[in-house]
């Protein structure tokens, strides 16, 4: 099961992967200059790494 969690603030939403349910590695935040953006961004994210489970804390 791969896990995208995210930790949204205002400016910038900081993301990591999971893949082996042990090991989080961060990726690069997501910088938000509208909510549009940030969500087309994510949406991007879930597919590209095939997300099955989002986490947002």
């Amino acid at each position: 099961m791969r896990a995208l969690a995210l930790d949204v603030g205002l400016k910038r939403i900081g993301v990591a992967l999971c893949v082996d349910k042990k090991i989080a590695l961060p990726l690069d935040a997501v910088l938000r200059k509208n909510r549009n953006q940030a969500a087309n961004e994510i949406k991007n994210l879930l597919k590209i790494h095939e997300i099955s489970l989002l986490i947002v804390g």
